[in-house]
């Protein structure tokens, strides 16, 4: 959250664009190189654990920041 951050939309397009992308292909393989056998769809190891949990911190982090403000708020709902 360091608003003079030097490049910080570069930052932001590397995290929302770049890194979903490159997983994608990860995961599933480039399409044009795809091979008659179908292990690749078997998916396990160190990716899936790494896409799961930048997933995971994405979320929650944002809905943790909500429901901590709306705790601390004074309105009814």
């Amino acid at each position: 959250m360091w608003l003079d951050a030097p490049r910080r939309d570069l930052g932001a397009f590397y995290f929302f664009v770049v890194l979903p992308v490159t997983s994608f292909f990860l995961l599933y393989g480039l399409p044009a190189a795809r091979a008659s056998d179908r292990r690749h769809l078997a998916l396990g190891g160190i990716l899936v654990t790494v896409v799961v949990a930048s997933v995971g911190i994405v979320v929650s982090l944002p809905l943790g920041i909500l429901l901590a403000l709306g705790r601390r708020s004074r309105m009814r709902r």
